[in-house]
């Protein structure tokens, strides 16, 4: 029993050190997040003398970490292993305070922050002033996180927009009223008509103005 017992506290303890070295150099890797969580998952007490590899890259898939070691075998000798890790990965990001409809231009009032895992999520946004002048590509649910990948710029044009368009003929230059037939951002390409509706290609200019192209 008293043998048991024994075996007991020193894999405890083994396991509760190897868990420290791995929380230091799974947070020295992510030190960019504001919080980590770790939980080993190979059978590290099996190693004896394990040291971390710091010439060894970590290898990555999702949420799992290759922990790359050295430990002493049996026989005294020196051997490498890459020992799986389970993190999470936790930062303050922008979360929705309602369902917003694919389309919609949303403001500060649609977020808030919240200590989320983004460990599995692409470009959480995590910056308010990312906001400005966005609208959304899809639909975003109440609470869930906010990402990069779902915020456009709002176009500068709107279909139907009345604007100032610019031809240059030889060395003259000649402004003429258009009309919007596409939404379109600063610098694209958009279809435009004239008033006796004959259509053109115009390049955006700003909300007002556009260069006919052909």
């Amino acid at each position: 029993m008293i043998a048991i017992i024994l075996n007991m506290v020193l894999l405890f303890t083994m396991q509760n050190n190897h868990q420290q070295k791995v929380e230091k150099y799974i947070c020295d890797k992510f030190s960019s997040h504001a919080k980590i969580e770790v939980k080993l998952l190979s059978d590290w007490e099996k190693y004896n003398d394990v040291e971390i590899d710091s010439e060894r890259s970590p290898g990555v898939n999702g949420n799992i970490i290759y922990v790359p070691v050295r430990f002493v075998r049996n026989d005294k000798s020196f051997a490498s292993a890459n020992l799986a890790v389970e993190i999470k990965m936790f930062d303050e990001v922008l979360v929705a305070t309602r369902s917003i409809k694919r389309g919609e231009v949303v403001t500060e009032t649609d977020f808030r922050f919240r200590l989320s895992d983004v460990t599995l999520l692409r470009e959480p946004v995590k910056d308010i002033s990312f906001l400005k002048n966005k609208r959304v590509n899809e639909y975003v649910a109440e609470g869930e996180v906010l990402s990069h990948l779902v915020l456009d710029d709002i176009p500068a044009i709107m279909p139907g927009d009345k604007l100032t368009a610019r031809s240059v003929i030889g060395q003259v230059e000649v402004n003429t009223t258009v009309y919007s037939r596409q939404e379109g951002k600063i610098d694209e390409v958009i279809r435009v008509r004239s008033a006796d509706n004959k259509l053109f290609k115009a390049r955006v200019l700003d909300n007002k103005n556009v260069l006919i192209i052909e």
